[in-house]
């Protein structure tokens, strides 16, 4: 009997490590693939145009060098137009310069979570794409909000968490958020700790306030909980973009950086 149960007990480990494996195969296989992704449309947003050759002249009795090839020119904007194209929830770019932060943002307004485990081409991935705000309209709601996901090694949105430390955002005080419409840098103005239980107020609540003295309790809700004075503040007009990802040390669950673009810019 003792030998029997032994002889199971041995099987059931066997088959508990073999499904172990195979989960940690699976996982290691999204991340590498939805890190090839991404790091394809990286290549893409980078990629120089094909270069256009100049006409080659007829011989003249005294031969002169072809020109060398030179860039065609092409607009920021349209660089982006290819990932719409692409993809028509794609809304636009945010990046932070000098770090691993620099991902497409996509958006659906039916379903606003499509995307929390969906690649950018739809597929399914354990890294997801970052997304807006189903309530956010870019160029027309004052505030924006993108969530993304914090993944190990500072992918995707894993590089906010270092906003704790004042001197990162020194050294990376910018996020930029270009769209086919335009480009535009916003300056970070606050970084805040959030229990989604137990909040002092909602961040997200709000993609445009009804007044002056409304955007102001904001700001001052912002500031009662901010983790230092990064010495910006918004005025009344300016637009807000919030990028929000998971906080896995300590009592806190979201982490946020706030920053803003002044307006007319």
């Amino acid at each position: 009997m003792k030998k029997k149960l032994y002889t199971v007990g041995m099987i059931l480990c066997a088959a508990a490590f073999i499904v172990s494996i195979a989960l940690w195969g699976f996982d290691l296989y999204g991340r590498t693939r939805a890190e090839r992704e991404f790091a394809e449309l990286q290549e893409m947003l980078s990629a120089e145009p094909t270069p256009t050759t100049a006409p080659t002249k007829s011989p003249d009795a005294t031969p002169t060098p072809t020109p060398a090839a030179t860039p065609t020119p092409e607009p920021d904007e349209a660089k982006y137009a290819r990932f719409a194209a692409m993809n028509s929830d794609f809304v636009g770019w945010v990046r932070i310069e000098n770090t691993e932060l620099s991902y497409p943002v996509v958006q659906t307004k039916q379903d606003e979570q499509y995307y929390l485990r969906r690649s950018f081409y739809k597929s399914n991935s354990i890294y997801g794409t970052p997304f807006m705000d189903k309530d956010c309209t870019v160029g027309e709601t004052q505030h924006l909000i993108i969530y993304g996901h914090h993944i190990r090694g500072d992918k995707m949105f894993g590089a906010l968490v270092h906003y704790k430390d004042p001197a990162y955002f020194r050294a990376h005080p910018v996020v930029r958020f270009d769209t086919t419409e335009r480009l535009a840098n916003y300056e970070i103005f606050a970084v805040f700790l959030l229990d989604i239980e137990s909040p002092a107020f909602n961040p997200y609540a709000s993609a445009s306030w009804a007044s002056e003295a409304a955007f102001e309790r904001y700001l001052e809700l912002v500031e009662s909980v901010r983790l230092y004075d990064t010495g910006k503040r918004p005025t009344w007009g300016d637009e807000i973009l919030t990028l929000s990802t998971c906080e896995t040390d300590g009592d806190f669950d979201r982490i946020l950086v706030l920053s803003y673009r002044t307006k007319g810019e």
